[in-house]
């Protein structure tokens, strides 16, 4: 996005409608609601962007771009990989439910076929996977990991969390979020087959 007063106004409109899609979600939301709460009329919006649907394309990828930033930064606290693995999962899964609106969009079967959310999907999809792969390859790279095809292990642990994220969501207390996500690591780092010792 252009930079100056131009993206001023543009973030102007994500922030508010942000703030108004969280509050009556994208069906119910008009752009008239999104014009009132910015103390502007309509024809201001039409200006930087053509139809609702634009707009919620602009929120859901602000959201995503702040997420990863966020998961970057988390990132950079720790250098161990196994470490780094279980922070980018608990902050994950701290941050996707803090994100009202992307959240609610891939949880709500209406959306489903509007063609902006398939788009910042995949975009999302594609940030963790790199994300997570380059955890894997640096475990690798330090003999901590077994080498083994990185983007599919990336994908597994993926499909683990999604599975994860409706229960923990309706979860208050962090240290039961921290106790589920150990658990799936030590799952994932060490299985549940008792390896028989061999003589």
């Amino acid at each position: 996005m252009n930079s100056g007063n131009g993206w001023g106004i543009k973030e102007s409109i994500v922030r508010a409608a942000q703030e108004i899609f969280s509050k009556y979600g994208y069906k119910k939301t008009t752009l008239d609601d999104i014009a009132k709460y910015l103390g502007k009329g309509k024809s201001a919006l039409y200006y930087y962007y053509k139809n609702k649907e634009e707009i919620f394309e602009a929120v859901l990828a602000y959201e995503v771009s702040k997420m990863g930033a966020e998961l970057f930064r988390a990132l950079e606290t720790e250098k161990n990989p196994p470490d780094k693995l279980r922070r980018y999962i608990l902050k994950r899964m701290e941050l996707f439910h803090s994100t009202v609106n992307f959240y609610s969009a891939i949880q709500q079967e209406y959306l489903e076929n509007l063609p902006v959310l398939e788009r910042i999907r995949k975009q999302y999809d594609e940030q963790e996977l790199e994300m997570i792969s380059e955890i894997i390859k640096t475990g690798i790279d330090q003999g901590q990991f077994v080498s083994k095809n990185i983007r599919f292990i990336a994908g597994a642990i993926i499909m683990a969390m999604k599975g994860f994220e409706y229960a923990i969501s309706k979860e208050k207390d962090m240290r039961q979020v921290e106790h589920h996500v150990d658990n799936l690591l030590d799952i994932l780092f060490y299985g549940i087959v008792t390896r028989k010792k061999t003589v």
